[in-house]
């Protein structure tokens, strides 16, 4: 499939404003996320950071999304807003595979980029795990600049209730 094949919108919605929209959109987006959540953990090894995106979403919660014309969620990705530092947070940024290379998550970022020039914000900022190389490229190519080493404590407790 080439780019032009694919037929989508993408939108930042914040679901407690858009539940008509969240409403439709929601099985394929939990789909979407499922599919996100094992890909993740495959590649990172790290299961606890990826399935807490399965959990249900609350009206505060906002996401960019890539969606075609069946209402079928081709990417996503959440965002958070830190009103203190007037940043935006991107997290847990997936592409389905069958739309990958397609453009779409060039899409997305230029659609978060421009809701963060409309909101004010200082800048966008994403976290993107040590083995993920495929993400850090991508992040890389839409303009994101390496600018932290981080570094984790893991506790005994992590892995409970998941």
């Amino acid at each position: 499939m080439t780019q032009q094949q694919i037929e989508y919108t993408v939108v930042v919605i914040r679901v407690g404003l858009c539940p008509e929209i969240y409403e439709r959109i929601k099985p394929t987006l939990n789909i979407a996320k499922g599919a996100y959540a094992t890909e993740l953990s495959l590649l990172t090894g790290e299961k606890e950071l990826y399935y807490r995106i399965k959990k249900d979403d609350t009206p505060e919660t906002m996401y960019c999304l890539a969606v075609d014309k069946n209402n079928t969620v081709l990417g996503f990705i959440l965002l958070e807003i830190d009103e203190r530092t007037m940043t935006l947070w991107t997290s847990h940024v997936y592409v389905r595979p069958e739309a990958r290379k397609q453009g779409v998550y060039k899409l997305m970022m230029e659609r978060v980029k421009k809701f963060a020039t409309d909101c004010r914000f200082n800048r966008v900022f994403s976290v993107v795990h040590r083995k993920n190389w495929p993400s850090q490229q991508a992040h890389k190519k839409a303009g994101f600049k390496k600018c932290w080493v981080g570094y984790e404590i893991p506790m005994e407790n992590e892995n409970e209730n998941i």
